[in-house]
């Protein structure tokens, strides 16, 4: 065995419990013994054809018979259904995670809901590891299924860890649509929160829906004034209210056939729009904070919901603050599309303090928004 084979039969092996590993062992010990000496992969003399099942298949001799590891890395690659890359060979055994408790998480398996626990490795990491969204590879044990491994994926919206800043926390995963939920009134709807998400959402790579709950509750139009310098960037922003039962059709528009995620302040209404929007969903419902008008933390774990139709939904807890994960200054001026069509005298133009910068230009102007060519300034010296 090379050593990349010796390091997956390690690891694997360190997975099992002691029964697990005896009954895999004794499995491994007949089929060496029943397996014919000189014909096993290894060190060989010749070639020779021998007929199996799906065709000839060409050994190599070799003077002595595998050793007991070569035969356990068989059956860990049959029975984990992996190829030599730890890729899955077969896509039946594939579920999406749904939400995540300590040591286990209920996935979404050939169309029904499992508890399913996760491998000791995972279980150890899981909380930076694996996500509401993911696809993930199960295993069989018995008649019960683990959750193996986490399988690549498409898009991911990510924070910092807060425990640890240097790892990145991967809040959802192979979302379409990420929607910010911002609130009028209790919480105050705060911009500069939506400019940190959309951040996040673009390199993540999923699409941007601005979605302001309690629309009841305005008392004036001019207050969505602040949502002015998005519509020109083509996000869409949809007005409505889980109370009053106003713009769900609007927002589901913007969700159909697509997996989404909700995301925003605690106390703006994330749940209870889930609810709205499917009130057979028994969902816990929080009131807003006294005194501060800030939301409490009522969703206290991320869980995707199946709507219909091909359409998924998670609804995220609330946050207080949201972090940008591994941000470099490129990535900041790309993050503001508004000033990509902008040219600068110097092409290493910051936009912070150079003569002739079109960007600063724009702004004076009007057609670049003050508000948020602050946030790009915040971001800038935050990276640099």
């Amino acid at each position: 065995m090379n050593e990349q084979d010796k390091t997956f039969l390690k690891g694997q092996l360190a997975l099992l419990t002691p029964n697990e590993r005896l009954k895999l062992l004794k499995r491994a010990a007949l089929l060496r013994k029943a397996a014919p000496k000189s014909t096993m992969r290894g060190a060989a003399t010749r070639t020779v054809v021998t007929e199996e099942d799906d065709g000839p298949t060409r050994l190599k001799m070799r003077s002595r018979s595998a050793s007991l590891d070569e035969f356990l890395l068989r059956l860990l690659r049959e029975d984990r259904a992996v190829d030599e890359a730890g890729m899955p060979t077969d896509t039946s055994l594939k579920a999406t995670v749904i939400t995540i408790h300590k040591g286990r998480c209920d996935v979404l398996f050939r169309g029904q809901m499992r508890n399913c626990p996760l491998t000791p490795e995972l279980e150890r990491t899981q909380q930076t590891s694996i996500a509401v969204g993911d696809h993930v590879l199960l295993f069989q044990r018995g008649e019960h299924y683990v959750v193996d491994r986490v399988l690549p994926r498409k898009t991911k919206l990510s924070r910092p860890d807060p425990q640890t800043e240097t790892r990145e926390r991967v809040i959802v995963a192979n979302i379409d649509v990420v929607v910010i939920v911002v609130s009028v009134f209790s919480p105050p709807l705060h911009p500069r929160l939506i400019d940190r998400f959309l951040v996040a959402v673009q390199r993540g790579g999923a699409r941007p829906v601005i979605a302001v709950n309690k629309i009841d509750l305005l008392r004036d139009e001019s207050e969505l004034d602040v949502l002015d310098p998005y519509r020109p960037l083509g996000i869409p922003i949809v007005k409505c209210s889980a109370e009053a039962k106003v713009g769900l059709q609007d927002l589901m528009a913007e969700l159909s056939g697509q997996t989404a995620a909700f995301v925003g302040h605690s106390g703006v209404g994330k749940s209870s729009l889930v609810q709205a929007i499917r009130p057979e969903l028994d969902i816990e419902i929080g009131a807003v904070s006294g005194g501060n008008s800030r939301g409490s933390h009522t969703t206290r774990r991320s869980t995707m919901y199946q709507l219909g139709q091909q359409t998924q939904l998670i609804d995220t807890p609330g946050i207080r603050s949201f972090g940008l994960w591994a941000l470099s200054a490129d990535e900041v001026e790309e993050s503001f599309p508004e000033f990509a069509n902008l040219q600068c005298k110097f092409r290493n133009c910051t936009h912070t303090h150079e003569p002739q910068c079109a960007v600063r230009a724009a702004v004076d102007q009007g057609t670049v928004s003050e508000y948020r060519y602050e946030t790009f300034l915040r971001l800038r010296e935050s990276v640099s």
